[in-house]
């Protein structure tokens, strides 16, 4: 069997639309959080974004978005300036760091030259600065020598605003999502007369189940999550994993993962292992309309080890997203869940990043329903030789005439791109369709790469699969169309 291997093609990257989101997003927290908090509560709220802002350094993660009510003193100060770099001073640590997330303790930090030096070293607008420490100087009642740092000697008492651990392997892995920082800032060590001190793990954890909502919502789509769990993708994931709404929502799972893992961009290094650069696995996240993780981190892991990550960490924010439903219908097959996953996630990484391969020539009883040698399908990437192949996937095959006649008609793919838009982030409905039917279908892979054909999948796998064989021919049709301009241009 022959495989070609070629970068990721797309003629038009789509445009990200993920500001517009993001600000959305931080409206909806701060309105929440409002409804939450009092307005002379001694607490902070900080939610944090993989985005830009003015005044980061390039190798910041991201920024923090002080998302609190605004208290008497602080309240004429422009929003938009409340932000600051993730790495910045006390607040930004358990964004770097896993084994901080499901610590239920608040972390009780003096405020030292140090941290102060890092506010306003890592945090380049003169004027955020200014108005973040005006806002916690009228919340938190201290005042700080300088205009723009925060007061040294002051205790800061944080935690990530992580939600409430759902299973015992999140506690044993230390990885939940976290979506900022919760934090109280006090001249004792010890307040213990003080609520919001107190109250501050309770604050955290029900902030943050609330913000982990309205983010999937935002970043995801209520197209794809739906009001109710019966129609919605995480329905289609547990029914029916390699379906087209079950691909999608993996799909889009992958692209945000740093969104809700902020302290190991594991999807992104799994992503960039098959495609081999950075700029590659860049220009996948931007055909789709997402962002790469400003920067990268975490521990070396083999492949396997990365997949196993992804896909726990897949299966630990659907269990977030519908918890309920989970939990009373799918408890008494506890891997039913973790095998919907992997087989959609088994899916997606071929349709995503998989090589171009030609059907190998072979005998058939049944010649007229089998596919031809020449015709062309996505098989695993040569970098995940040695991933576990036993969960199975869906791949279409398709002919290879009639890839390149719709190349010839089609040169720049433009029609396909609403097959990517659909895993672009927030309300991406709709479903591309294609008049270029499968061959046939794939479940599966043997260790040595030969495909396994489905003797099941045939008309009732085409009807709830059209946007997975139209992703597959833009893929497919892109690589030939870079292997037709080489050839071109090597003669």
């Amino acid at each position: 069997m022959k495989k070609r291997q070629k970068d990721f093609v797309i003629s038009t990257p789509i445009s990200s639309p993920l500001v517009a989101i993001a600000e959305r997003e931080r409206a909806a927290a701060t309105d929440f959080v409002a409804s939450v908090l009092h307005p002379e509560a001694r607490v902070s709220v900080y939610l944090y974004q993989p985005v830009d802002a003015p005044g980061l350094r390039p190798e910041s993660p991201g920024a923090l978005f002080d998302i609190g009510p605004l208290p008497r003193g602080g309240d004429t100060v422009d929003r938009r300036l409340l932000f600051q770099c993730a790495e910045a001073g006390r607040t930004g640590s358990f964004l770097q760091s896993a084994a901080d997330c499901t610590q239920r303790v608040p972390q009780t930090t003096q405020i030292d030259d140090s941290a102060s030096r890092s506010y306003r070293a890592f945090n380049g607008d003169a004027a955020a600065r200014e108005a973040q420490i005006a806002v916690e100087e009228a919340r938190h009642g201290f005042t700080s020598p300088r205009r723009d740092g925060p007061p040294v000697g002051a205790y800061i008492h944080h935690l990530a605003l992580a939600p409430s651990v759902h299973g015992a392997e999140t506690v044993a892995t230390g990885r939940i999502p976290v979506l900022g920082t919760i934090f109280t800032v006090t001249r004792e060590r010890r307040p213990a007369s003080l609520h919001e001190y107190s109250n501050l793990v309770d604050y955290a954890i029900f902030i943050a189940e609330e913000a982990l909502e309205i983010r999937a919502t935002h970043l995801l789509g209520v197209s794809h999550l739906g009001a109710e769990f019966e129609g919605s993708a995480i329905e289609s994931l547990l029914d029916d994993p390699a379906s087209d709404l079950a691909v999608q929502l993996v799909v889009k799972l992958l692209f945000a993962h740093h969104w809700f893992f902020p302290y190991d961009a594991a999807a992104h290094a799994l992503l960039r292992h098959a495609l081999g650069s950075d700029g590659a696995t860049a220009a996948l996240y931007a055909a789709h309309g997402w962002i790469a993780p400003r920067r990268l981190h975490g521990p070396a892991r083999d492949d396997r080890a990365v997949y196993a990550v992804v896909r726990g960490d897949l299966g630990t924010l659907v269990r977030h997203l519908a918890w309920y439903r989970i939990g009373k219908e799918f408890r008494p097959r506890p891997g039913a869940l973790g095998d919907a996953i992997g087989r959609a996630l088994n899916t997606a990484l071929p349709l995503l990043v998989g090589t171009q391969a030609t059907m190998p020539s072979f005998r058939s009883r049944m010649a007229a329903r089998s596919p031809r040698a020449g015709d062309l399908y996505l098989a695993p990437n040569a970098a995940y030789t040695e991933l576990d192949r036993d969960d199975s996937l869906l791949a279409p095959v398709l002919p290879y005439a009639g890839i390149h006649a719709l190349l010839r008609t089609n040169p720049d793919l433009a029609r396909f791109a609403p097959s990517f838009a659909v895993c672009g982030p927030g309300d991406t409905a709709g479903h591309t369709r294609t008049h270029l039917k499968p061959v046939r279908f794939i479940e599966g892979f043997d260790r040595g790469g030969a495909p396994r054909f489905s003797a099941r999948m045939h008309d009732g796998v085409r009807d709830r699969s059209r946007w997975l064989c139209s992703y597959a021919i833009a893929r497919l049709a892109a690589m030939a169309g870079a292997e037709r301009h080489g050839a071109r241009a090597a003669s």
